[in-house]
């Protein structure tokens, strides 16, 4: 009698881990890099990879710390890790007249193309494991 049991508890423990996604995270990536606006560090600014054509991928968001350095890693927002893919980077910065940064009536002192899905030339193929980008250097005034 208890045999029947014992194929059950492995048919349904398989299934829940399938269902739970065991194994993902063998697949994750962490990703590193730094952002400069004219050869500058570019402080808390907003750093967005978002998927190139595939849509099983998650897009992903971390801010800059003071050397314009970031880091990606875990998951997103929308609960996914960071996969190995083609994303476009992105990247904004709000900040004051005054250029402080956040808060109301703020404006992206990045140039807009910087922050266009479809026009950014910032680029990022992920790999499984760790990614070193490339720095990447904004070129062009900082919107006023």
């Amino acid at each position: 009698m208890i045999q029947p049991i014992v194929p059950r508890c492995i048919v349904l423990s398989a299934l829940l881990c399938a269902l739970s996604g065991c194994g993902q995270g063998s697949a994750s990536a962490v990703v590193h890099g730094s952002v400069k606006m004219n050869g500058q560090p570019l402080a808390n600014a907003e750093v967005r990879l978002v998927p190139k054509g595939n849509p099983n991928l998650a897009a992903h968001a971390v801010t800059t710390d003071q050397a314009g350095n970031f880091t990606i890693q875990g998951k997103s927002a929308s609960d996914r890790p960071v996969q190995p893919g083609s994303y476009v980077v992105l990247v904004s910065k709000l900040a004051s007249e005054g250029g402080a940064s956040g808060g109301m009536g703020m404006k992206n002192v990045v140039p807009p193309l910087y922050s266009d899905q479809n026009r950014s030339p910032l680029k990022a193929e992920i790999q499984k494991g760790d990614n070193n980008l490339p720095a990447y250097d904004l070129v062009g005034s900082p919107k006023r």
